[in-house]
């Protein structure tokens, strides 16, 4: 049997927080061989993780062993392993029990966002895959589909307290999106080199770029009325189009409603203070969506 190369490290979430910037830097790094697509969410998917682990050490074979290798499922950071996306599979041990069982000595990379802000970018991330209309309102998208999570996937003190159980600190690495990513990104990756053994002088081109820009809303509008048209979607969903498209500003997506920015308000606030001292930071940068309401 050939020689098993487990992880090194994975960067399990949090989902919309700008997980795909870090996987580039770490990426263009010459002490790593990251694969791609980065994503395996073997340990959160019960249909993938039951093919078994030699299918999973399969993923990462063809990489240069003596180099530092991982994974990016944004999907590990949550607590259990999911049936179809929402029905919780109680049978299996907890994704970071399953994990810590597995790869004992892995580093995790952990990137957290404004709560609020983290939702509302869910909220269109999931429209543009057409999982509901682009007028259907984010309180009743939290409510009335629950497929895609995006409520729950704001809970971050839950998920951290229960990931601290399994993983000792000096094997976490937790960046906050809106001081370390948006404003801080050189200090950011010498971080995340660091962290792994890298060399960290080396200096990523990723530095200065964002990753995953939302679309316009144009593109929004046009992808989803046209996606029962298999020719004109694929025309409207082609790169050239997505580019055009996107410096469209003709039309200007609807405000989020303040009622929907009140309710997120009273999910997330309350987890403000526990989630600080977990951390050990403050996190005033974060406005919980109080700059998004009418003065």
């Amino acid at each position: 049997m050939y020689h098993i190369r487990k992880p090194d490290f994975l960067i399990i979430g949090a989902q919309k927080c700008g997980t795909s910037w870090l996987w580039r830097a770490l990426k263009e790094h010459p002490g790593t061989d990251l694969r791609n697509p980065k994503e395996i969410f073997f340990f959160s998917n019960r249909k993938l993780y039951m093919r078994g682990l030699e299918w999973y050490y399969n993923c990462f074979k063809c990489l240069d062993s003596d180099k530092i290798i991982g994974e990016a499922s944004t999907s590990y950071f949550y607590d259990h392993v999911l049936i179809d996306n929402t029905i919780i599979d109680y049978s299996f041990p907890t994704i970071p029990e399953l994990i810590s069982r597995e790869l004992p000595n892995v580093k995790i990379f952990i990137i957290l966002r404004d709560p609020v802000e983290r939702a509302i970018s869910a909220y269109f991330h999931h429209m543009q895959y057409h999982h509901y209309s682009p007028y259907e309102p984010l309180r009743i998208v939290c409510d009335a589909y629950p497929r895609q999570r995006v409520l729950e996937l704001g809970h971050y003190s839950r998920y951290l307290t229960l990931w601290k159980q399994f993983v000792p600190d000096d094997r976490m690495c937790c960046f906050v999106f809106e001081e370390d990513i948006l404003m801080n990104r050189a200090n950011t990756v010498t971080r995340a080199y660091t962290f792994l053994n890298l060399d960290a002088t080396f200096t990523p081109s990723v530095v200065d770029k964002r990753e995953n820009k939302r679309h316009s809303w144009m593109f929004l509008l046009l992808t989803y009325y046209t996606r029962h048209n298999p020719s004109f979607n694929h025309i409207v969903s082609s790169r050239l189009s997505q580019a055009i498209l996107n410096r469209l500003s003709c039309v200007k997506p609807p405000m989020i409603n303040p009622s929907d920015i009140d309710y997120l308000r009273s999910v997330y606030l309350p987890e403000k203070h526990e989630l600080e001292t977990m951390l050990n930071r403050r996190l005033d940068c974060w406005k919980y969506g109080a700059d998004k309401l009418p003065h």
